[in-house]
C-alpha cells in the first residue's frame, strides 16, 4: 500500500534519533514507532517536497541518515509536487472541508494539536492564526485576490491561506464556526489550521495515489477512518497475541515485537522494521491490491476489507499453532481395488493444502511479529529505555 506521510511525522521521528525528543510529550517517540509501523506494511512512503527551504533541508537531511540505515528510496522518497499540482489539491481540500467543518470540528479540543515540524520558521504560528482570520473579512474584501496570487509564493507555508482565499464556501463555514463559539480565540484558528492541513495532506495523497497516514501529533484531532486497513490488521494480531498468552499485552502487538527486538534503541527501531519489512511483500502487496480495489471509505469498502483480513487471521491462527494447517498427506487417498491398494489425491484437499501455502507467504511477517511478541514482558522498561535515549540531549543540556 502506498502511504503518504507529511514532513511532521518524518522529522518527530527525527528528533527520536538525535536524541531531542519532547520531553514532555511522547508525540515524538509515537512518531518514529509509526514511521517504523509504515516502513513494514507500506510498499512506498512518500512527503511533500513542496515546503518552505528550512523544512524541505530538515526533510532530506533526514532521510539522508535514513538511507544508512537501509531505508532506500523504494521506501521512502519525496514527492516534488509543483505549485499547479498543490493548487489543485488546496482547492480540492478547502471543498471537502467547507462540506465537514460544521459536523467535525470541535472547537474545545485544542490540547490534541501536537507540534509541527521543529525546523518551521519563525512566524509560522501567527501567520496559520492570521490566515483564518483572513476568512472574517467582508466578502468583497480584495484581500482574497491578493493571497490567492501571494500565497504560494512560500509554497506550503501559504496553504491555508490560499485555501482560504480561493474558496468561498469555505469562507463562509468558517464564519459559521467562529460565530457559534463565544469564546473563539487565536487557540482556535491554530486549531483550525491544522485540521484545514489535515484535508490537504489527504488530498496530496490521493493525488499521488496514496493514504494519507497523518503524524501523530495531527492524528487525534480528526476522527476518520483512513488507515482502516492497517488498523484492521493490527488487531488481527493482537488477538491472535492475546489468545497465545490468554491476557492482552497492552499494546499493540507491532509496537511491543519492535522494542523487544530493537532493545529500546532508536536506531534500532527502524533497523527492525526494515527486518521485519523482508517478509512483508506478499502482504504489502495484497494490501495495495485492496486499497485499489477500495480507494475510498465507506461501510461496504470495511466489510470487503473486514473479510480480507479475516482470512489473513484464519492463516495466522494455523501458522502460529493455535489452528490446524492442512498436510499434503490429508490430500493422499489410498482405496483397495479388488484387494490391491491405489493410491489417489483429494482435488479438494490438495487445493485447500496449496490455498494454505499461498496464504502462508502473505502472513509470513505477521507470525514473525507474533512470535516476537507473544511471550514478551520487557515492553514497559523497554519503552521507558527507548524514552531515555530520545530526550538524551535534553537531559545532557540541563546537567552541564
Amino acid at each position: 500500500m502506498k502511504i503518504w506521510i507529511d514532513n511532521t511525522g518524518l522529522q518527530s521521528a527525527a528528533q527520536c534519533l538525535d536524541g531531542w525528543a519532547d520531553q514532555k510529550y511522547d508525540y515524538d517517540i509515537h512518531g518514529l514507532l509509526q514511521l517504523a509501523t509504515l516502513i513494514i506494511y507500506g510498499n512506498n512512503i512518500t512527503l511533500n517536497g513542496f515546503e518552505d527551504t528550512k523544512i524541505a533541508n530538515r526533510s532530506k537531511e533526514v532521510i539522508e541518515k535514513l538511507r544508512d540505515i537501509g531505508i532506500s528510496e523504494d521506501i521512502l522518497s519525496i514527492s516534488q509536487i509543483n505549485e499547479a499540482e498543490y493548487a489543485l489539491a488546496c482547492k480540492t481540500a478547502a471543498k471537502l472541508a467547507a462540506q465537514n467543518l460544521g459536523s467535525t470540528f470541535n472547537p474545545t479540543e485544542n490540547h490534541l494539536i501536537g507540534c509541527g515540524p521543529p525546523e518551521v520558521p519563525r512566524g509560522h504560528k501567527e501567520r496559520q492564526i492570521s490566515s483564518i482570520n483572513l476568512a472574517l473579512e467582508p466578502h468583497d474584501s480584495n484581500s482574497y485576490e491578493i493571497s490567492e496570487i501571494s500565497a504560494l509564493r512560500h509554497k506550503a507555508i501559504g496553504a491555508v491561506e490560499y485555501m482560504i482565499a480561493t474558496t468561498q464556501e469555505l469562507r463562509q463555514a468558517i464564519n459559521k464556526v467562529v460565530v457559534s463559539y463565544p469564546g473563539w480565540s487565536d487557540t482556535q484558528s491554530y486549531q483550525l489550521s491544522v485540521y484545514l492541513r489535515y484535508y490537504l495532506n489527504e488530498c496530496l495523497g490521493e493525488q499521488n495515489f496514496s493514504k494519507y497516514a497523518p503524524s501523530i501529533a495531527r492524528a487525534g484531532l480528526i476522527s476518520r477512518s483512513n488507515q482502516y486497513i492497517l488498523d484492521a490488521l493490527g488487531k488481527t494480531v493482537d488477538d491472535v497475541v492475546k489468545e497465545l498468552r490468554g491476557e492482552t499485552l497492552g499494546i499493540p502487538s507491532t509496537l511491543a515485537a519492535l522494542l523487544q527486538r530493537s532493545k529500546g534503541e532508536p536506531h534500532a527501531i527502524l533497523e527492525v522494521a526494515r527486518e521485519f519489512r523482508e517478509l512483508s511483500k506478499p502482504l504489502r502487496d495484497s494490501l495495495q491490491e485492496l486499497y485499489n480495489k477500495f480507494p475510498t471509505d465507506s461501510p461496504e469498502s470495511h466489510f470487503e476489507i473486514r473479510q480480507n483480513i479475516t482470512e489473513l487471521g484464519r492463516q495466522l491462527r494455523r501458522d502460529v499453532g493455535i489452528d490446524r494447517k492442512t498436510r499434503f498427506g490429508d490430500a493422499i487417498e489410498v482405496r483397495f481395488i479388488i484387494g490391491i491398494p491405489v493410491v489417489s489425491l483429494s482435488g479438494k484437499e490438495l487445493l485447500k493444502w496449496v490455498k494454505e501455502k499461498l496464504e502462508s507467504r502473505r502472513t509470513a511477517v505477521l507470525t514473525e511479529l507474533v512470535r516476537s511478541s507473544s511471550f514478551s514482558e520487557m515492553s514497559s522498561d523497554t519503552y521507558k529505555h527507548l524514552r531515555k535515549l530520545s530526550t538524551i540531549k535534553h537531559h545532557q543540556k540541563w546537567s552541564t
